[in-house]
């Protein structure tokens, strides 16, 4: 491990690392969530309905080359690379470069950073601006300098760009900075910097002006609930997750760790790493107490997280917690990554979220008729067509069953001068009659594949729209 602490190793160590799984990413066929914002990529907009716009801007940077699998995830692969060198050169200032390679190890290791690498969704940019927003706030408020200032607002601007989760950043700033550096707050720096974030992020402002401000309603409800009743069965159900979203073993050493408040709490650089991890932690679990969260969303606190566990562990000698947590975390990877090798049944088997929707698509190319347009019951559905049809156009969605980009795409469409074959991940008959004077099942359609969960696709044919029920 020594030989990490010279970051041009470290750096030859990350590409490496990258390289390996964007050739990996090429034997996955296309997620319906990637292709969902793949979709965006070739609409570019000021922002969409459930998301601000930067992976959409990156996927389409990445894809001018093509549209080719490789392209498009290479845009998640860019930003977890440059997320585990901003994690690495944080520790290393903060600590050692001991500690930033064992950082650096322990980022590589961990289940939720690998997943990183592999699915396309926008936290690839929000973890890579999380990670240069967290070390330029850092050099920023410990070192000064006016270009450090300029740096932390563009990565928060990166930040609210990727998701709107970027707002408990700030909110871990002010109360880091209410409760330490609280002279800050009358300096211009910080307010500069907070100002060309916000100038950044005013496009996606405007675009819910104008939009009844949709998006940010949606989010609002779609991670808080409106009743104040505890569920403990959700709650635990997403803690026990975080012991496989960070491994058990480093998450029960980042919890000891984050007990023992004296040995960060009169250090202002280890509690701004400390309260980094804590801030965003804290806020999901107490959110998960009332509705379901999803641990993708807790992702961020991971990037603070191994270089304040790095530390721990360094500190205080765990050698053994080390090989233990390498261990388990290596035996979680070979599941993640070669899933053949082990006697998983098919819904267990990661490699399962991602298959059936290609030969889906290949299905419906030979069900369809000579002139005959394509329908589908889903944004998925709808997305992975998109993707895998020749010329890939954009599927028209007869039925709305949750407000999406495409709500907005086909508010126009006169789905009663059409007629075509629909695509459905479920059997939406009475639904499709509900738009379409004539429908009728084709087909029903299971992709299967050994050692993989079955999926079951419905082909209908559809006509005769009735224009007064069709979607808003």
């Amino acid at each position: 491990m020594r030989w990490l602490e010279n970051p041009r190793n470290a750096l030859l160590f990350i590409l490496g690392i990258s390289l390996l799984h964007a050739l990996y990413n090429l034997q996955l066929p296309l997620h319906p969530d990637e292709a969902y914002y793949w979709l965006w990529s070739r609409y570019l907009d000021l922002s969409y309905y459930d998301h601000p716009p930067m992976i959409a801007y990156l996927i389409r940077v990445f894809s001018l080359g093509g549209d080719s699998l490789f392209l498009i995830r290479l845009t998640t692969v860019f930003c977890s690379g440059v997320a585990a060198w901003y994690i690495y050169r944080l520790a290393a200032r903060m600590f050692h470069p001991r500690v930033a390679a064992l950082a650096l190890i322990l980022s590589m290791l961990l289940p939720a950073t690998n997943a990183g690498f592999t699915l396309i969704t926008p936290d690839s940019p929000l973890i890579m601006f999380w990670a240069m927003g967290l070390y330029y706030c850092y050099r920023a408020l410990f070192e000064g300098r006016w270009q450090n200032y300029l740096l932390a607002g563009l990565s928060l601007g990166g930040m609210l760009l990727s998701k709107y989760t970027a707002v408990l950043f700030l909110g871990f700033l002010l109360l880091f900075l209410v409760m330490r550096q609280p002279k800050q707050l009358l300096k211009k720096e910080p307010w500069l910097a907070l100002l060309l974030a916000f100038l950044l992020f005013s496009p996606v402002i405007y675009w819910n002006a104008i939009h009844d401000w949709i998006s940010f309603s949606f989010q609002l409800e779609h991670g808080s609930s409106a009743e104040f009743r505890i569920r403990w069965g959700k709650f635990f159900e997403f803690f026990g997750g975080l012991f496989l979203l960070f491994s058990p073993v480093f998450f029960a050493a980042l919890l000891a760790g984050l007990a023992r408040v004296k040995d960060y709490w009169r250090d202002d650089r280890k509690f701004y790493i400390a309260l980094g991890v804590l801030f965003p932690l804290c806020f999901f679990l107490y959110k998960g107490l009332f509705k379901k969260m999803q641990l993708n969303w807790v992702a961020v606190a991971l990037i603070p997280g191994v270089i304040f566990l790095a530390w721990f562990i360094d500190s205080r000698k765990l050698q053994r917690t080390f090989r233990y947590g390498t261990a388990i975390c290596c035996l979680l990877l070979s599941v993640m990554f070669l899933p053949g090798l082990f006697p998983l049944p098919g819904n267990l088997n990661p490699q399962s979220r991602f298959f059936g929707y290609r030969e889906a698509v290949a299905e419906t190319t030979r069900l369809q008729l000579p002139g005959e347009a394509i329908f589908a019951d889903h944004l998925s559905t709808a997305s992975i067509l998109s993707y895998y049809l020749p010329g890939h156009p954009r599927i028209p969605v007869p039925i709305q069953n949750r407000t999406s980009q495409f709500t907005f795409w086909d508010r126009d469409r006169d789905f009663s001068k059409l007629s075509g074959l629909c695509l459905a991940s479920k059997n939406r008959g009475d639904e499709l009659r509900k738009v379409f004077a004539q429908v009728s099942l084709v087909k029903t359609f299971v992709a299967k594949a050994p050692g993989l969960q079955d999926r079951t696709f419905y082909f209908f044919r559809c006509g005769g729209a009735k224009p007064e029920n069709g979607p808003s």
